[in-house]
């Protein structure tokens, strides 16, 4: 039987040997580490470069839709149609892709909406929203979407649009002025623009490019005009709903018009 003080030298060897084995898998644990953080670094690397080659390529080769406007016809509000009377004017839209991808699926919106009672078009961009971005995806198999069509470089498309609000809209839109020129004016008289209304015309083109996913338009071009007859100190964009408001143009303001 080994003695009491070779006991106590066994537990010191078996006590450094653990210790050794300790230090030499800490050892191990560090260099692992410090492998696998320079290979995810490397990695990390490699995917920001792929990304941003991608990005680049996706720039570079990508459409940029641009969309001009001219009215062909004047606002009229005496057109009698299935859905009822209705204020409509029709303008030729200008549709080109001057960048240097094709645009697929590419498909456009625009409308005349009157203004909000304080002059504002609060409620013009939020129905250009609306349509826009419940058409920025869609699915490629159904047959019941706008699938929109393809649009080539240099290559601009021309067409006429008739639009324009039902009647019923204008007129609300004139009891909405009304009201609110009366509280403006209580007490002084009726106001001159009793009975008057002003419009705006938004709209939007939204596309593709063939490096993204189907089923997703994920670029648009915005655009905002003020309808108004051109004056000295600016426009005047006021009109008596009745007959044909010949004297409009479309006029752009700095913050109507987007794109990305």
């Amino acid at each position: 039987m080994p003695s009491e003080n070779q006991k106590h030298w066994l537990d010191y060897v078996t006590f450094g040997l653990e210790l050794l084995g300790l230090l030499v898998l800490g050892i191990y644990a560090s260099y692992t580490i410090k492998i696998y953080c320079a290979n995810k670094q490397a990695a990390d690397a490699a995917t920001s470069a792929a990304d941003t080659a991608h990005a680049a390529l996706v720039l570079g080769q990508r459409p940029w839709i641009r969309i001009k406007h001219r009215i062909v016809k004047p606002l009229n509000f005496e057109f009698v149609g299935a859905a009822g009377s209705a204020a409509t004017m029709t303008v030729e839209d200008i549709i080109e892709n001057v960048g240097n991808g094709v645009a697929l699926n590419v498909v456009s919106w625009e409308d005349v909406i009157p203004l909000d009672p304080n002059m504002s078009t609060t409620s013009a961009r939020d129905r250009r929203d609306q349509w826009c971005n419940a058409n920025k995806r869609f699915d490629p198999k159904s047959s019941t979407v706008l699938n929109g069509y393809s649009l080539f470089p240099k290559d601009p498309l021309i067409q006429d649009s008739g639009i324009g609000p039902l009647m019923s809209t204008v007129r609300q839109a004139v009891e909405n002025n009304m009201k609110n020129m009366s509280f403006l004016h209580k007490g002084s008289g009726p106001s001159p623009l009793s009975g008057k209304v002003a419009f705006a015309m938004v709209g939007c083109v939204v596309y593709r490019s063939p490096l993204d996913p189907d089923g997703t338009r994920p670029y648009m071009t915005g655009f905002l005009y003020h309808l108004g007859e051109p004056e000295q100190a600016g426009i005047q964009p006021f009109v008596t709903p009745k007959g044909t408001a010949d004297k409009l143009q479309l006029v752009k303001f700095p913050d109507g018009d987007f794109a990305y």
